[in-house]
């Protein structure tokens, strides 16, 4: 195996270049009768998921020490590897190998955050409090370093700093049941009568989920909850769901949101609000047909509440339903012409539509009602830009956030398109000083050298964008062809390979390589698409439509992934319609 100086991932002996990145590889004999296959790690690491699965985890152990026989320093399959010995109570054993991970990566916070908790099993609190806050120095947003560090100063008596990282881990995730039930515990042993009685309840409410076995937990809280009289009647009613709801989606935690605003409709299913609400926030879980269906609820309760015919219109945009979004949008607008929001949906379906000119006056009166609005003049500008009004664009961008990525790539876009080239170049190269992962800044940055023959200047960009996008199939493609066009067929072939490498893979291989970059970087756009592909293959349609979810989310004005979307989102309704 060679490891990869750029990237630092294993790659098989005797391959000039990354398999992942496509930086040059050193060239050294490979050791200890290792298997010539390419994929044989990722094939190792299959088969020790597949044992682990069927529960069959010394088997599965073997088969992930195989896989470290070729990636000796891949932290998640050593990861894998401590999570077994844990489980048997071979406590010692895991910590020597989370110890082996930080000799690498000293930054791993998983790897601190599980030596902690085998050091809590051994008993040896003061340290497992060590490695606690060395996980959350590294990671001050890691909610289950938070609950365990909570729970292991209970462990050491130290009630007041429990609570308090039990309170920080449910203000980073109000939805957590682990740390609900802590805080609980905590206000307990602190004689908080009806604060305890007030978190167990949120804890009963909340969906548990995961493998972890609940029972004892909901048995214990359900004792303790009659033995302290019950709590004073939190989100009894209606309205008291009602504005848990609205507090839990302007905090940004839409699940629990339209948890609690769907318990507050069964109560009180007329009211037209939390129909808006909830549907709302479906929206944001990018759930767009069950959004609809709860605005078209609140519309059969009232014909005439404009705010539900926008969000109709939203949903039915989010679907690909144009023509029936702008009428419901245009109703919305006869019944309150004051909506700027539903002005600025209404020039989004337009533009879609191709019909530039009247989204840029929906635009403009958007602006009228609210101005500065940075999305919408954003979006004002891309419709100068698709009538071919280039300098109309620039204009309008004047007006941009100058630290918004997209913004550099249009100006961009408008100044190749009139040959000011060298000032395009430096509006592409500050778009991916902005955001390293912005792929079409990297792609019109190397179109310009290639348009102007300049092909060495070209695989530059393509090298500097598979650095920033490790693996990324286009990128890969357009790199052969740069090489090429260089006349250096040999490397051309070679990057060629690695595509080739990748698509035959199985659906089990691809999901385990998605899986290991994904946790190497979770904001990987290229690991989100190649999981979603993977779950595609393997028909897990829902997990597939999750991973698109999360790269819109990522990367919200690339249109391909939205269209990418909404064609996986159709075949999963047609699947769920068609009769068994």
């Amino acid at each position: 195996m060679s490891d990869c100086p750029q990237c630092k991932r294993g790659n098989p002996a005797g391959r000039p270049r990354c398999l992942y990145c496509g930086a040059s590889l050193p060239q050294e004999a490979s050791g200890g009768g290792a298997p010539e296959d390419g994929q044989s790690f990722v094939k190792w690491l299959v088969e020790a998921r597949k044992a682990a699965e069927q529960n069959q985890l010394e088997r599965a152990l073997q088969f992930l020490e195989k896989a470290l026989e070729l990636q000796p320093e891949s932290a998640p399959t050593l990861i894998s590897v401590a999570i077994i010995h844990q489980n048997a109570r071979r406590f010692e054993k895991a910590i020597e190998v989370l110890e082996r991970i930080l000799a690498f990566e000293p930054k791993n916070k998983d790897a601190w955050y599980r030596k902690a908790d085998n050091l809590e099993d051994l008993g040896r609190l003061s340290e497992a409090l060590r490695c606690y806050d060395k996980a959350l120095e590294i990671d001050p947003v890691f909610v289950d370093a938070w609950v365990d560090k909570g729970y292991l100063l209970g462990r050491m008596k130290r009630q007041e700093e429990s609570l308090a990282c039990a309170e920080k881990a449910i203000a980073l995730d109000c939805g957590h049941p682990t740390a609900w039930f802590n805080k609980a515990g905590h206000e307990d042993l602190l004689g908080r009568m009806q604060d305890a009685a007030r978190s167990y309840r949120v804890f009963l409410d909340l969906p548990k989920k995961g493998p972890r076995d609940y029972s004892k937990d909901v048995d214990y809280a359900q004792r303790r909850l009659r033995e302290l009289g019950g709590p004073p009647a939190p989100g009894g009613g209606a309205q008291e769901l009602f504005q848990g709801g609205m507090s839990a989606l302007q905090s940004g935690k839409p699940a629990e949101a339209e948890r609690l605003l769907a318990r507050a409709l069964a109560l009180q299913p007329n009211a037209t609000k939390a129909w808006h609400a909830r549907g709302a926030c479906l929206e944001e879980l990018g759930r767009h047909s069950e959004a609809l269906d709860c605005y078209e609820r609140g519309i059969g309760v009232d014909p005439n509440a404009a705010p539900l015919w926008g969000g109709k219109g939203i949903a039915l945009y989010a679907l690909g339903r144009l023509e029936e979004a702008l009428k419901a949008l245009g109703r919305s607008l006869e019944l309150e012409p004051k909506l700027e929001f539903v002005w600025f949906k209404k020039g989004n379906v337009l533009s879609r539509l191709k019909r530039h000119e009247e989204a840029i006056a929906c635009y403009d009166q958007c602006l009228k009602l609210k101005p500065g609005q940075a999305e919408v003049v954003i979006n004002r500008a891309y419709a100068f830009f698709d009538l071919e009004r280039y300098e109309e664009t620039l204009k309008a961008l004047e007006g941009c956030d100058p630290t918004n990525p997209d913004v550099w790539l249009t100006r961009g876009s408008c100044l190749r398109r009139l040959g000011r080239r060298e000032e395009a170049v430096a509006a592409f190269e500050k778009a991916t000083a902005l955001d390293t992962r912005h792929r079409r800044a990297w792609t019109n940055w190397a179109e310009l050298w290639e348009e102007q023959g300049r092909h060495a200047q070209a695989l530059k960009v393509w090298k500097s964008m598979l650095e920033a996008l490790p693996g990324d199939p286009a990128a890969l493609e357009r790199r052969a062809l740069c090489l090429e066009k260089l006349g250096l067929k040999e490397e051309a072939e070679e990057v060629r390979r690695q595509l080739t490498d990748r698509r035959e893979m199985s659906p089990e291989e691809e999901l385990v390589l998605a899986d290991q970059e994904f946790e190497r970087n979770p904001r990987s756009i290229p690991a989100l698409l190649s999981r979603g592909h993977a779950l595609h293959r393997l028909k897990r349609f829902d997990e597939c439509l999750e991973c698109l979810d999360k790269a819109i989310a990522l990367d919200p004005g690339d249109e391909s992934l939205k269209a990418r979307r909404d064609i996986m989102a159709r075949m999963v309704q047609l699947r769920r319609e068609k009769p068994a």
